[in-house]
């Protein structure tokens, strides 16, 4: 592993001093009277209108001011203990694959505003952005995964794992514990641009991996933007996320695995730049090693928008596998061309174990279908050893009290591929689903950006 030092030197100014634990809380933690956490936060930008590297290693009370711009190049930026707060209007661009990672014991304050987000893009010159082109934004936290409900000793394997997308070796990629309230810090108005990177088959950084992140933690108005892989992947953990939009994702738009017990409603999910062999809307499992393992992944998810472009590559609006739970309600799901939802049984203890035994806490209702292909899956799915249950010869199971066939009537949507205009996803057709339920603000006005290089 890698070893980082305590002490930066920045612009002749020594910044960095001893490490320290985590403020654990809102405000910094206590004042060890100096450098460290609880201390007056160190300023990275020094020269206004200039650009700062990150260090590989954060681990004091740190502040980034908009007066500069930030990269990260040649290697990860860990903040590995304090809190790092971000600036609204602030701009940090990645190069390399390499990430912005919050570990375990520091926090994240990125607080922007709908006329001055916190933007995290590619290093790369506009007009040559592309998905991959740095690695994205990472969250860990010690709130529980699906690993038994058995008391926590901290050791891998058993409540505790290495995110994806970081290096086995890499323990600043540790997550998991048996703190559901663990506080990761906050994200709001945030747009995560071009990222993603491969470290092996099935191995990938999202544009937003959060990993054991709790309630303490604060997700809202996120965009996420031709991302290589996912747009925004939950690995465990209690916390929840509202106001997302992904758009353009390599991948799928909403993942969640090993026991998520979050949320996430107002949201959009626009696919029309899969690279992957199966991008899909929702792609959602427990732990695909011990299906029924407790914690069990179970989610309210509502209130969104899953849209597939004509033609785009793309697979299945919702796919529920592998254990998980959830109950969706109030979605709008339209364009996939393998299926808009489906349900899968892969094996003894998976989602569906007998068709007689239903869980309750399993459903898609007060939702709309709209021109998928079909809008249920029905027999046996791509994968030979998934059975798939369609909602038509499962009365009241798995999908309860939805519409097909009414077409949602959105605005001028085709914006969002080339950045001609600001796309209008709200739905004339129906008032009572989708990403702008409850409300007729566009909530997606000023802050997001559909930039296609």
């Amino acid at each position: 592993m890698r070893k980082y030092t305590h002490l930066m030197v920045i612009g002749g100014l020594i910044a960095f001093g001893a490490g320290c634990g985590s403020s654990g809380n809102k405000d910094g933690g206590g004042d060890d009277g100096g450098v460290g956490c609880g201390a007056a936060p160190v300023e990275l930008c020094q020269t206004p209108g200039s650009e700062v590297a990150l260090p590989g290693d954060i681990s004091v009370d740190t502040n980034l001011s908009s007066d500069c711009t930030y990269t990260i190049s040649g290697e990860n930026t860990f903040v590995t203990a304090c809190t790092t707060s971000i600036e609204a209007g602030t701009t940090i661009e990645g190069t390399g694959g390499f990430a912005f990672v919050v570990t375990q014991n520091g926090r994240v304050e990125a607080v922007g505003t709908a006329s001055e987000p916190i933007v995290f893009t590619s290093g790369v010159p506009e007009g040559s952005r592309a998905a991959g082109n740095w690695g994205g934004v990472v969250l860990l936290g010690t709130a529980p995964l699906s690993w038994g409900n058995s008391t926590c000793d901290g050791t891998m394997g058993n409540c505790v794992a290495n995110i994806e997308g970081l290096a086995p070796t890499v323990n600043e990629g540790l997550f998991g514990g048996d703190d559901p309230g663990h506080d990761c810090g906050t994200l709001r108005y945030v747009r995560i641009e071009f990222a993603g990177n491969e470290l092996s088959q099935d191995n990938e950084l999202n544009g937003l991996s959060v990993g054991g992140c709790g309630t303490g933690t604060e997700l809202s108005y996120i965009q996420v933007h031709r991302g290589l892989d996912d747009g925004v992947e939950f690995f465990g953990g209690t916390v929840t996320i509202d106001h997302l939009v992904v758009s353009g994702t390599g991948d799928d738009g909403l993942d969640w695995d090993q026991g998520w017990q979050g949320g996430a409603d107002h949201f959009v999910v626009h696919h029309f730049a899969g690279s992957s062999e199966d991008p899909r809307g929702i792609e959602a499992d427990n732990n695909k090693n011990d299906p029924p393992s407790a914690p069990r992944s179970n989610p309210t998810i509502e209130c969104g928008t899953l849209i597939a472009d004509d033609g785009a590559t793309a697979d299945r609006g919702v796919l529920l596998r592998r254990g998980t739970l959830g109950r969706l309600d109030r979605l709008i799901i339209t364009g996939f061309p393998s299926a808009g939802f489906d349900i899968r049984n892969k094996e003894e203890g998976s989602t569906v174990n007998l068709e007689d035994d239903w869980p309750d806490n399993l459903v898609l209702e007060n939702s709309y279908l709209y021109e998928n292909n079909p809008d249920y899956a029905s027999g046996k799915s791509d994968d030979a050893d998934d059975q798939s249950f369609p909602e038509p010869t499962r009365a009241g199971a798995g999908a309860l009290d939805n519409t097909t066939g009414v077409d949602p009537d959105f605005g001028d949507i085709d914006g969002a591929t080339d950045n001609s205009s600001a796309p209008d996803y709200r739905a004339d057709g129906i008032t009572d689903a989708g990403a702008f339920c409850d409300t007729t603000t566009n909530w997606l006005a000023d802050w997001t950006d559909f930039p296609e290089n």
